[in-house]
């Protein structure tokens, strides 16, 4: 990895980023593809690879701005950017925010196009619209991802329901990273509101709409004002809009333009404080007020936010392509 980040040879990025790119670049070109879509900034020196040796073509679905990133190898990322990503015959990317940055970053002739990360209408068969709902008088706060950690904002979240004047509770579904789950624990305990802290394992995909509409508010956290957080809106906002939920999200430069799309059916709130939290929360979770935004995020989820509609703005992409890619 240390040789990667300092050579400029993107053949040395290919190996720095995993010891199998050149086994996955046979086995790419094996595919005969027309076109390659890397869907990693690891994957696109593989993908790019296997389009230059078969003389077709070569895209990038930037889901993540990894060269933004404290944790990642940003010298690395970087490198994978400006070297290949001028090159694509398109690029995608999970936000507005994220596609404006890569356009002035890496002086794209064009904007990416934004590709958001929603489910289909068909993951929430067979669940209840929210007026068809059983009402309680406990609020549900509902987060979720492949890990419980910091990145959640939990401990934010449950001293905004200590605040809050009325019951609630908050589940986070994920792997526990136990360290933080111990804190959690003990910092609910201190707030009187080891009752309201609920841990759930992780569930498979297709599960993820019908079990989040068991809850009444999806929190989208982005914990930090890294570029990286700060443009990213994770597949967990679409889920809680899916499965007919308010969305609380940070107040970040993505989900800042996400919610003037949304309305009624999300809140921002400022990461570090829990006061203004409780405050957003108990000004829209009075009953009529929260079906409200529940029925309109379940209704804008039918008409706009639904991989049926973002999947046509990607066949279309391709489809402009010309037709001789040899």
């Amino acid at each position: 990895m240390a040789i990667g980040t300092r050579a400029p040879s993107v053949r040395l990025a290919l190996s720095a980023c995993s010891y199998a790119g050149p086994l996955l670049v046979k086995a790419a070109i094996a595919e005969c593809a027309d076109l390659y879509i890397a869907h990693t900034h690891a994957a696109l020196p593989v993908a790019a690879q296997a389009a230059s040796e078969t003389r077709a073509r070569v895209a990038f679905d930037a889901e993540d701005l990894l060269s933004e990133c404290s944790s990642e190898p940003v010298r690395l990322m970087r490198l994978i950017e400006r070297r290949l990503v001028p090159y694509c015959s398109f690029v995608t990317t999970m936000s507005g925010a994220a596609a404006h940055w890569l356009k002035d970053s890496l002086g794209l002739a064009e904007e990416p196009l934004v590709l958001y990360n929603t489910p289909s209408l068909g993951e929430r068969s067979g669940v209840s619209a929210p007026p068809q709902r059983a009402n309680s008088p406990q609020i549900s706060l509902y987060w979720f991802g492949q890990t419980i950690g910091p990145h959640s904002c939990a401990d934010l979240v449950l001293r905004a329901i200590a605040l809050l004047g009325q019951p609630a509770r908050l589940v986070l579904r994920g792997d526990p990273l136990p360290g933080y789950i111990a804190g959690l624990h003990g910092l609910a305990a201190q707030l009187g509101l080891s009752h309201a802290l609920v841990i759930q394992p992780r569930a498979q995909p297709e599960e993820m709409v019908r079990l989040a509409a068991e809850h009444d508010v999806l929190v989208g956290s982005q914990p930090s004002a890294e570029p990286f957080h700060q443009m990213a809106i994770g597949n967990k906002v679409f889920t809680g809009i899916m499965a007919g939920l308010l969305v609380a999200l940070t107040d970040t430069t993505a989900h800042r333009a996400l919610a003037k799309s949304l309305g009624e059916c999300a809140i921002l709130f400022p990461q570090n404080d829990p006061a203004a939290l409780a405050a957003k929360l108990r000004a829209v979770i009075a009953p009529d007020r929260l079906l409200q935004a529940k029925c309109a995020a379940w209704r804008i989820s039918e008409q706009r936010f639904n991989w049926e509609t973002e999947s046509c703005k990607l066949i279309t992409c391709v489809s402009s392509l010309d037709r001789d890619f040899r």
